[in-house]
This record gives C-alpha cells, sequence and structure tokens, in this order.
C-alpha cells in the first residue's frame, strides 16, 4: 500500500532525480505507528546503492522516545519535503481552472535500526557538519572542539539506520500542463509575496520572547 496519493501524472520515476532531491531537501519527518503515531523533524544522509535503494542515516536525541521504535522490524517512514506553493489561476492562459498547489515530496520506507557504535555517530556527525558547512560556505570544523566537548555532545545522541525498501516521489509541478500556461505559473511564482524566511521567523520569536 502506498503511503501517498500519486496521480501517474505527478509521479516521479527518475532514481537520479529522487536520489537528488533527498540531497538537496534532507530534512526530513520520520514517523513510526508503533506503540502509537510518532514523528521527529531531523536531517538525514542518503548512502547511494550498496546493492539495494541505499540507506538514510540520521540520528535522535538519547532522551527521544521514539528511538524505542527503531528495532529493525517495525516499518519506518521518513518524508521529505521540498518547495511548495499556491498557484492562481490568473498566471493561466487557460480560462476555466481552478487553484492548485504544487509541491514536491519524496517517502521513504523502511526498517530503521539502532548503531550503537559511538565510532559510526562521531563519523556520521562529522559527515553530517561537513555537508551543511560546504553548503552555507563556512569553514567551521569539529576539529577545533576538545576530545571531551565532543565525547559529551556524541553521548547525548543516538544514531540510526534504515536500509531504503520504497521510494515514493511526488512532484507536483503542473509540467501537464499546456506551454502558455506553465509560462503563466513561472512568472507569477517569480513575483508572489516569498513565504517567511528561518531569519524572519527567529526574529519575530526573539522579539515576542525577550522585548515583550
Amino acid at each position: 500500500m502506498e503511503t501517498i496519493y500519486i496521480p501517474e501524472r505527478h509521479r516521479e520515476r527518475d532514481v537520479g532525480a529522487i536520489y537528488s532531491f533527498l540531497e538537496e531537501f534532507p530534512f526530513a519527518t520520520v514517523v513510526t505507528g508503533k506503540p502509537g503515531l510518532m514523528a521527529s523533524h531531523v536531517p538525514l544522509l542518503l548512502e547511494r546503492g550498496g546493492g539495494g535503494l541505499g540507506r538514510i542515516e540520521g540520528h535522535l536525541a538519547k532522551g527521544n522516545p521514539q528511538l524505542r521504535c527503531f528495532d529493525g522490524e517495525q516499518e519506518t517512514l521518513a518524508m521529505f519535503r521540498g518547495p511548495h506553493a499556491y498557484i492562481s489561476p490568473a498566471w493561466y492562459e487557460t480560462e476555466q481552472a481552478v487553484p492548485t498547489w504544487n509541491f514536491a515530496a519524496v517517502h521513504v520506507t523502511g526498517r530503521a535500526r539502532l548503531v550503537e557504535d559511538m565510532e559510526k555517530l562521531k563519523a556520521f556527525v562529522t559527515r553530517l557538519t561537513e555537508r551543511h558547512e560546504r553548503h552555507e560556505g563556512t569553514k567551521w570544523s569539529m576539529d577545533g572542539l576538545s576530545e571531551s566537548y565532543k565525547q559529551n555532545m556524541l553521548r547525548g545522541a543516538v544514531m540510526f539506520e534504515m536500509e531504503i525498501e520504497r521510494m515514493e516521489a511526488k512532484f507536483k509541478t503542473g509540467a501537464e500542463r499546456s506551454e502558455a500556461d506553465r509560462a503563466g505559473m513561472l512568472r507569477g511564482l517569480a513575483e508572489r509575496q516569498p513565504e517567511e524566511t528561518m531569519a524572519g521567523f527567529m526574529s519575530r520569536t526573539y522579539r515576542r520572547l525577550y522585548e515583550g
């Protein structure tokens, strides 16, 4: 049974494009269902290939009760979400149309299990940090931390990994519409009011908390 409804016109089948999506938008929602629904929001790393569809790696705080669900047997769902936006019919050349919401999402299913190896956790955190520092163009490195600080930090986290059993990709982009409608959507989106950035949200939160 699929975990997401995907009309054929919105189904992405290109594995390379899906892998690139997982690497570009690595912040995911990890969901388990037993003994009850639980979800954690964490950055994940994709390890491509290895004879199958690849592997997902992540870590949670040691106190997170969802770790008990990562027993290697329970089905686990990781939901990756990319850009999304309201689409106005005013942007179409086609007159008979209704509003919609375009988005891209990939659901990855497997059976997450704990990795109780401090060296593997350390290597994972290092790779995760280096990947995002490289993306930001910054030069920070864990090498500047004292060994005692790093060990204390690592003791507060637990690594998990999940062999990918299934990937479901929904890229709802309006690609099935006419060339004129597609061009209209691109123009409209280029001129729209942008979403609030993380910087804007943080600033507003700080004012609420510290400025009254």
